[in-house]
């Protein structure tokens, strides 16, 4: 049975729509925004580097656009939102 864990991060929706992260690890990594509820995931690994995800691979159809995201009030204008991450080990 995989192994769970909880973590908070930042999320950053850059002009291009897509999103900034920094890990180092194997998971299975699920978005859950806190007023909707789960927003996408995806499966990760490898030595850190920048991981810059299309926001349309995730899920995001209804609001895909960095501005449409920043109207609905689901992002910060500089493109960043704090999200609870679910990790779970991917053995």
């Amino acid at each position: 049975m995989p192994a769970t864990s909880e973590a908070f991060g930042r999320m950053q929706v850059t002009e291009n729509n897509e999103v900034d992260f920094l890990w180092r690890a194997r998971f299975k990594i699920r978005i859950l925004h806190p007023e909707t509820g789960d927003v996408g995931s995806f499966c990760y690994e490898s030595e850190p580097h920048d991981f810059t995800p299309d926001l349309s691979n995730w899920g995001w159809s209804a609001f895909a656009t960095r501005s449409s995201l920043v109207k609905q009030g689901l992002v910060a204008k500089d493109g960043s939102l704090t999200l609870k991450i679910l990790l779970v080990t991917s053995d």
